[in-house]
């Protein structure tokens, strides 16, 4: 009872280990984990990854390994029309230049709320509605302003960027 105050409480939440993040990102996206191009990465990042579920051993190169990871998964998800169409199924703009394709709120939540529904929502413990949605919309604005007479390829570099921004988030590495 003495040692009771002096011995370390345990965190309430941990981290998915290197495994554990790239399923989860495959069951996100519909991007198989055997998928080429994130295999290479995979095994490019593996080290970076965390090995442990214990949030005190996270460091920063571990969260670069993480958004490589998540960039992969989503351009592959981007650059797949049946699996992009699936997950975003309202979004018809990828083949259009970036002014037009992202011009109203509505087209920027048909990107937006997929990607909240399927990467946080639902899930007590991680950021609410409002506050990632916010942050994914400012992403876009920014991307989209920095692109203003960009092509369809930048518009889906848009949408890539977004994917990986909320699949790299706490909302997949936290557990």
């Amino acid at each position: 009872a003495l040692l009771e105050p002096l011995r370390r409480r345990l965190a309430d939440i941990g981290l998915r280990n290197f495994a554990e993040i790239s399923a989860s990102m495959s069951k996100i996206t519909g991007v198989p984990v055997t998928n080429a191009n994130v295999v290479t990465t995979y095994n490019t990042v593996k080290q970076q990854l965390p090995s442990s579920v214990s949030v005190e051993t996270f460091v920063s190169a571990q969260q670069m390994g993480v958004a490589q990871l998540a960039i992969e998964y989503c351009s592959a998800l981007v650059d797949d029309t049946a699996l992009r169409g699936a997950f975003f199924p309202g979004f018809t703009n990828f083949n259009t230049a970036v002014a037009p394709a992202f011009d109203t709120t509505l087209e920027q939540d048909q990107i937006i709320n997929p990607l909240f529904d399927k990467v946080a929502g639902g899930i007590g413990s991680q950021p609410g509605d409002a506050e990632m949605k916010a942050e994914l919309a400012d992403l876009i604005d920014l991307l989209r302003g920095r692109h203003a007479s960009g092509t369809a390829t930048d518009t889906q570099k848009i949408v890539k960027a977004t994917c990986a921004a909320a699949l790299g988030s706490a909302a997949v590495l936290v557990q």
